[in-house]
């Protein structure tokens, strides 16, 4: 037994508290994750539509640089949120959505900025961007979706 708040508490009581705290705390860690990962899938979601609606041939007004500015605040947000995740040390997989939003904005911005200056903004290239996007929308609603299953699973085998 030990002396513990002036109360003689048992060492596996003391363990049950240490592992209730543990379990808060990874609650509030997790409380964040879901929340980003609800927010990759939306994101997600409005990148197939964009895709959609460029095959479409569709320009709606203002849509192009609402999308572009909401773009560029989730690549902030991505790098906002590895460093947070890496902080509060949860699991590896969960550095693969930020990294990889990051990785994606940077290389097309790069491609569309090479394309846009040599001037190759023909029916081919802009179909293969469009696929490209599908492809990547596609992957991160599968991947979202994967990990809120994960931790949502996880969450109740803890409780």
């Amino acid at each position: 037994m030990v002396l513990f708040r002036t109360q003689l508490v048992s060492p596996k009581a003391v363990t049950n508290i240490n592992h209730k705290i543990f379990l808060k705390s990874m609650e509030k860690k997790r409380g964040f994750l879901r929340v980003y990962l609800i927010v990759a899938l939306m994101m997600g979601i409005l990148g197939l539509l964009d895709s959609i609606l460029t095959l479409a041939k569709l320009n709606l007004a203002y849509y192009g640089e609402t999308l572009a500015l909401i773009a560029f605040l989730f690549f902030w947000f991505n790098l906002t949120t590895l460093i947070f995740f890496i902080y509060q040390r949860l699991e590896k997989i969960t550095y693969v959505l930020p990294v990889y939003h990051m990785a994606i904005y940077i290389l097309f911005t790069i491609i569309a900025v090479i394309l846009f200056i040599r001037g190759l903004t023909e029916n081919l290239n802009l179909s293969i961007m469009v696929g490209a996007g599908i492809l990547a929308a596609i992957f991160e609603i599968g991947f979202s979706v994967h990990l809120l299953m994960k931790f949502s699973n996880y969450a109740s085998k803890t409780q």
